[in-house]
């Protein structure tokens, strides 16, 4: 977005960056992931439009653009693969941005079918299926300005190996420590990993989070 001013209409082409499963961030040593370059355009399955508003560390330049998968539509149908982005700000580098440096993605036009009875709902199934929530500080998902549940324990009827008797417990050698949560800290192959196992009493009402769920 660099040297662009506010209200410029740029394209945007995806392409190929294929992850091999060995990198990690520079700073927060992350898996990357990706595959086809088009990660970028998964919130049209939910959302109309998607705005995207990051500030760079190194130097302090801002960005934020607009996609709307109905004018991405329309190039696709005229077999146009470039797809066009809507400048809404651009600041060129300053170090007294570098501190708020960070990313973040708004979903709007919604196309699912949310209404204000459900939202409460809608959020608890969000926290259910990222767990990214709960395990880094600074990642945070909102609905209508109001964060994502940190947890749903209170549902939960056994989470082990927190609920575990202490003869059961001493058969993991491996687990340091077990947090407030319920999350195991234990030592496989040279490697710190979580891990916990919840029952519910009652079955869980949204058919497809049901079963095991695993977080890498």
């Amino acid at each position: 977005m660099q040297g662009y001013e506010t209200g410029t209409q740029v394209k945007l082409k995806h392409g190929r960056k294929v992850a091999t499963g060995n990198e990690v961030s520079p700073e927060k040593k992350r898996p990357v992931l990706g595959r086809k370059g088009i990660g970028k355009f998964a919130g049209f399955g939910i959302a109309k439009t998607i705005i995207v508003e990051t500030t760079a560390k190194e130097n302090g330049e801002r960005s934020k653009f607009e996609m709307n998968i109905n004018t991405i539509l329309d190039f696709d149908s005229r077999n146009q693969d470039e797809k066009p982005v809507n400048v809404l700000n651009y600041e060129s580098p300053n170090d007294q941005n570098k501190n708020s440096h960070g990313t973040s993605i708004a979903l709007t036009g919604m196309t699912i079918g949310v209404d204000s009875s459900s939202i409460s709902e809608f959020r608890k199934e969000l926290s259910r299926r990222f767990l990214l929530t709960q395990f880094y500080d600074d990642f945070k998902v909102t609905v209508n300005d109001q964060e994502l549940p940190d947890n749903f324990d209170e549902e939960m009827e056994f989470i082990f190996p927190k609920d575990f008797t202490q003869e059961e417990k001493d058969k993991f050698p491996n687990i340091s420590s077990i947090d407030d949560k319920g999350w195991a800290h234990e030592t496989f192959q040279g490697n710190i990993i979580q891990w916990r196992v919840a029952f519910f009493e009652d079955t869980i009402k949204v058919e497809e989070l049901r079963g095991f769920k695993h977080f890498c």
